[in-house]
């Protein structure tokens, strides 16, 4: 590691020099504390995903779902204009180069 090699890492606008120990504990410190907000906001988002599912509301990148719907439209306009055109072929209607 650094600190074996006398190497020193200096936080700037902190004033921390990682080879004194006032620093290195209060780098400890620092550390801790950012460690428990990062699971703060994580149970913070938890929760607020659970409560949106509980009012029926949709979760994640609402235009996935409109992408999928989109699609799914238009293959079933697809299929239908499809079958229409094989009902009016199959009645002999409609010659077979005029069937897409």
């Amino acid at each position: 590691m650094l600190k074996e090699k006398d190497v020193a890492v200096f936080f700037e606008d902190e004033k921390i020099n990682t080879l004194t120990m006032d620093s290195e504990l209060l780098l400890v410190v620092l550390s801790f504390v950012a460690q428990q907000e990062v699971e703060n906001i994580s149970a913070n988002v938890k929760k607020g995903l659970k409560m949106k599912m509980k009012r029926g509301e949709l979760i994640g990148f609402q235009g996935a779902l409109v992408t999928i719907i989109t699609r799914r439209i238009k293959l079933s306009l697809k299929m239908k204009k499809k079958r229409r055109q094989y009902d009016i072929y199959s009645r002999g209607m409609l010659k077979e180069q005029e069937v897409e």
